[in-house]
């Protein structure tokens, strides 16, 4: 039996340090909390590398007494509470003392501070719990905290950061969520010796403004309510201006950014009916609730909480949220009663390889001058015929294989506009229209991507689109790969200018397509080349494929089902959803049992 054993104390500070310290993000987040905590009025952070070689954050805050400085580095060492029952009435940020010493386990800390009422600043060094001697150095009221090399002594840890750009959006939403609740502090931001933001005390409003562009707060509605239980005010986002990803989704809670799905389904459902499911609404809430009813303590990053009238805040939200948007007259733009099949299908177009063009016949021996009796009355069925079928059953020489699907000699049956039926031998399989042809059109997309060579078409008339400081970072991650998909772009100080793009479709897709691009990438962290032509291939897969509601002749299924059976992989859609289902005659023959 193996010997129980206690772990050295660096052992243990590295391990718990994981906990607390994720990546360089996590390093800004606990530093500017500790700054605020400080009373500080003007805070800035410096980044060199993302981060990942160097963190710098300065306050003028109270700063720190000398024969304090090495205390603060010490685990569970902490001015914020003293006894558990302190958790339920917090007034700060940070109140676990774990933050200081996580660190400095794994990178090389520095701590310059200096009381307001003192002359001289001290300097403290922690370099993965090795400690310096405290000495006197020149600096100015308040702390300064430098953090170089993070995660040297660890470098598995560093090996699963991501680029840089990558690390640099993380700190950047870190700055934004301490930012935009302390409006009355003045805030700057440094990358690379680059100015990234300026941010004056302000109103919130005008915070807004200053992070997210000029117009951002035109596109704002307040909301306001306040009852013995808890306190709501804030911004919502027009639905109109809605995006697919969250980075507009901000929930703060006694002045602490939060994340809360549950509080985040009130809102939703909230905005029910304004936008199309697949949207996010974007808001900026503020909810003062009494702390004896509310407990941070339960994750290290301090963003997940627990409410004990949790269902009361829920209910009186929605209905902060749905007044607000009726006291404003937010309606819908979109008419979503509106029956797809009314209207002519461009998707269904998208099933076919060819088109028939229209048949003109001419009348040559009509005389406009002549006499009634031998005027012939207009026919319009006669004058110009149109084909009713413009998706013909024509076959590429890549879409041949006659496999898994198309084995039978009976035709194919459409239910309910949604689904394919095919009888196979003793088995009836049911086909997704809508899935099966995603899956055929990503697959062509991915390999126009991919394989082919992409071209670029050139635009008579560009398009200009205005993106604030986090659009234009996160433009600058995915630049060279838009560029080898085909996009022509111009960059600008607050906008970019796209010129052309992609040969395989039109200009109205293109500038979609990119905006969504750009909005997606903000959730993936992987920027190569496959991804955003995999993730476009998606986008574009999801918006054109032929969905339900859509009546297909058998020949549009004859050709789906031949296209879906030519791809790769035929069984599931590109976002891993069957596309199909097998039903045996024994399986059928036990429903009637």
């Amino acid at each position: 039996m193996t010997d129980i054993r206690l772990l050295p104390d660096f052992v243990a500070n590295q391990i718990a340090a994981g906990e607390v310290v994720q990546r360089p993000a996590s390093v800004v987040k606990e530093l500017l909390e500790n700054a605020v905590d400080a009373g500080a009025t003007e805070i800035s952070l410096v980044l060199v590398k993302s981060g990942k070689e160097h963190i710098s954050v300065t306050d003028n805050g109270s700063g720190i007494a000398p024969n304090q400085i090495s205390l603060a580095f010490k685990r569970h060492a902490t001015s914020k509470i003293s006894r558990a029952e302190d958790l339920f009435s917090l007034a700060t940020k940070g109140f676990r003392g774990e933050a200081l010493a996580s660190i400095a386990a794994i990178s090389q800390v520095s701590c310059n501070s200096r009381l307001a009422n003192s002359e001289t600043a001290y300097q403290y060094k922690n370099h993965g719990g090795e400690e310096f001697e405290l000495k006197e150095v020149v600096a100015p009221y308040g702390t300064t905290i430098n953090v170089k090399h993070l995660f040297y002594n660890i470098p598995a840890r560093r090996n699963f950061l991501k680029s840089d750009a990558v690390e640099l959006r993380h700190c950047i939403d870190e700055f934004h969520r301490i930012a935009i609740v302390h409006n009355e502090i003045h805030w700057k931001m440094y990358s690379d010796d680059q100015l990234l933001f300026n941010l004056p005390p302000i109103n919130l409003l005008q915070r807004l403004g200053h992070i997210f562009g000029s117009k951002f707060p035109q596109r704002l509605v307040p909301v306001s309510e306040e009852t013995p239980d808890v306190a709501i005010s804030g911004y919502l986002l027009r639905p109109e201006f809605a995006k697919k990803s969250r980075q507009e989704q901000f929930f703060f809670i006694n002045d602490r950014f939060v994340k809360s799905p549950y509080l985040h389904k009130s809102v939703t459902q909230a905005f029910e009916g304004l936008m199309p499911s697949d949207m996010q609404p974007g808001y900026f809430l503020f909810l003062r609730v009494d702390p004896a009813k509310i407990d941070v303590n339960i994750h290290p990053t301090k963003t997940e909480i627990k409410l004990s009238d949790e269902f009361e805040i829920f209910s009186i939200l929605k209905a902060a949220v749905r007044h607000s948007l009726g006291q404003f007259k937010v309606s819908s733009s979109i008419d979503f009663d509106l029956n797809p099949s009314y209207e002519l299908s461009y998707e269904t177009a998208r099933l076919t390889d060819s088109y028939k063009l229209p048949r003109v016949s001419v009348d040559r021996s009509f005389n406009p001058f002549g006499n009634e009796s031998t005027r012939p009355l207009f026919d319009q069925e006669n004058a110009i015929i149109i084909d009713q079928d413009p998706i013909q059953h024509s076959l590429d020489s890549d879409f041949s294989n006659q496999g898994l699907l198309l084995t039978s000699d009976k035709s194919p049956l459409q239910l309910d506009h949604k689904f394919i039926l095919l009888a196979k031998g003793n088995e009836l399989i049911a086909i997704d229209q809508f899935r099966a042809h995603q899956r055929v059109l990503y697959e062509r997309f991915l390999r126009a991507m991919t394989v082919d060579t992409s071209h670029s078409q050139q635009w008579l008339f560009s398009e200009q689109i205005e993106l604030n400081a986090q659009e234009l970072l996160q433009f600058r991650l995915i630049e060279d790969q838009l560029i080898d998909l085909g996009f022509h772009i111009e960059a600008q100080e607050n906008s970019i200018i796209l010129k052309g793009g992609p040969e395989f479709f039109e200009q109205r897709q293109s500038v979609e397509v990119f905006k969504e691009l750009l909005n997606q990438s903000y959730e993936h962290d992987t920027p190569e080349n496959l991804s955003i032509a995999d993730l476009t291939a998606k986008i574009l897969s999801r918006n054109l494929a032929t969905r339900g509601g859509v009546k297909l002749t058998v020949d549009q299924m004859f050709k789906l089902l031949t296209d879906l059976d030519a791809c790769k992989e035929s069984q599931v859609s590109p976002d891993g959803k069957r596309i199909f289902i097998v039903l045996n005659s024994n399986e059928i023959a036990l429903k009637f049992n």
